[in-house]
């Protein structure tokens, strides 16, 4: 609908008998482009099914997010990882610690370790318990087969 009214109460009536859409005089192109493309897309996805659910239905009529897909888990993030993998791929390390990568990134031990238990979960690293310490044992890891630029 276009239209000049402000009223609320008429802003409710419309949407009650079915407007999808209230453009409010004067009119930005723009606005009234993305109305259209958005009419366009909700025909389309009706089209292209004979039943929705209501998880369809609540995305079509934009009433829920459009969920986006994370390539990583929470806690990791995927620049921070690429930085790692690159690290770990042009420096050829042998036997490494969460903190010595922790100083190759600027982060700290803890997150670095985070991140190398992320590779360790995916198979492109390994942890191996070095017990030469006269204490507790340190953690170090391995890259396995050099996969590390195939994640």
């Amino acid at each position: 609908m276009t239209t000049a009214e402000r009223e609320t109460t008429t802003v409710e009536k419309v949407v009650q008998l079915g407007v999808i859409d209230y453009l409010v005089k004067p009119i930005r192109m723009s606005r009234v482009h993305q109305t259209l493309a958005d009419y366009k897309q909700f025909k389309q996805q009706l089209s292209e099914r004979s039943t929705v659910d209501q998880g369809e239905i609540d995305q079509i009529l934009r009433k829920a997010p459009e969920k986006k897909l994370r390539t990583t888990p929470k806690g990791i993030d995927i620049n921070t990882l690429s930085s790692l993998k690159q690290i770990l791929q042009q420096e050829k390390l042998i036997d490494f610690s969460a903190e010595s990568i922790g100083e190759r990134m600027n982060v700290s031990r803890v997150t670095a370790r985070r991140y190398l238990e992320f590779l360790e979960s995916e198979g492109l690293v390994r942890l191996v318990l070095n017990y030469n310490t006269g204490g507790r044992p340190r953690r170090l890891y391995q890259v396995v087969e050099r996969r590390i630029n195939h994640y």
